[in-house]
């Protein structure tokens, strides 16, 4: 029996006797029931696109715009149907002189704290796309993480060290973490710094992309779908092109540039498409 032949087994009173009756509503799922879905897996991506109507060619809308650091100018937009009170949207208006989302840069995270590791290499390779396509970032790697962060008393008193970076991370408008695969999993590294982070503020409506490496032929699936898992719990908006490097020991020249050019212009799509949905999103909050 197929699982959406719109049929259910019922128990019969007779012991071991089952009959089937149709159901009363199909179990086929609509439409609307798919779009929550992706827009739940996607972190609530598709409800910002319609609230901030990213389109070019109405005067009211929000202009997706260059990648280029400039000012997004935000007009209000009246009462649609998506908001169910019927209030217009009050988005203030950004002056010229006002800090705009692309005044702050968007920030790497290489997920390891090896000296010098692969991780570091390719978060480094991340960078210079960022810096071809002109748009601002910067890069922190986890083996800069100051020492009292591994003290029990960091949870409940971040360390003076520590207050730099969680602001960078506050200011940031886009994270692209650089994870390894480590045992099937992230790096436990990785994870005292996001439990180390301000909760919910920290990731809340924050737009996050994911690069794997590995030894291994899987290139870090594993421990990007369970970062995934960690960031979609913290509301982050998480973008869906991810990138896998497998065999990453073979593929670093010794200069630090991928070997494998398909590889390499995979980084470089991922980059420029992060790059806008996250200026994108910057511009419907």
């Amino acid at each position: 029996m197929s699982e959406w032949d719109g049929r259910f087994p019922h128990r019969d009173p007779l012991p071991y006797q089952t009959v089937e009756k149709p159901l009363k509503t199909s179990a086929r799922p609509s439409i609307l029931s798919e779009y929550h879905r992706c827009n739940h897996r996607f972190g609530g991506f598709f409800d910002s696109l319609l609230r901030s109507r990213l389109v070019t060619d109405e005067p009211n809308a929000v202009t997706l715009g260059p990648v280029e650091p400039g000012v997004i100018e935000v007009s209000p937009v009246g009462p649609s149907n998506y908001d169910r009170a019927g209030a217009a949207d009050r988005r203030p208006r950004r002056s010229a002189g006002a800090p705009t989302m692309q005044t702050a840069p968007l920030l790497i995270v290489s997920g390891s704290n090896r000296p010098n590791s692969n991780t570091l290499r390719v978060a480094k390779i991340i960078e210079g796309h960022y810096r071809r396509l002109g748009a601002p970032v910067e890069l922190y790697g986890l083996e800069q993480l100051p020492p009292e962060v591994f003290t029990p008393e960091a949870y409940t008193r971040k360390p003076d060290a520590f207050v730099l970076v969680q602001q960078r991370v506050l200011e940031a408008p886009g994270l692209h973490v650089v994870t390894p695969e480590y045992n099937g999993s992230f790096p436990g590294i990785l994870k005292h710094f996001i439990d180390l982070l301000k909760f919910p503020e920290s990731f809340e409506g924050k737009p996050v992309a994911f690069v794997g490496i590995a030894s291994g032929s899987w290139g870090g699936l594993r421990a990007v779908e369970q970062l995934q898992m960690v960031f979609g719990y913290r509301n982050a908006h998480v973008y869906p092109d991810r990138v896998f490097l497998p065999g990453i020991s073979s593929k670093l020249a010794p200069d630090g540039t991928l070997t494998d050019p398909a590889l390499d212009g995979r980084l470089a799509a991922q980059t420029a498409g992060f790059a806008k949905f996250a200026h994108a999103l910057g511009a419907a909050r």
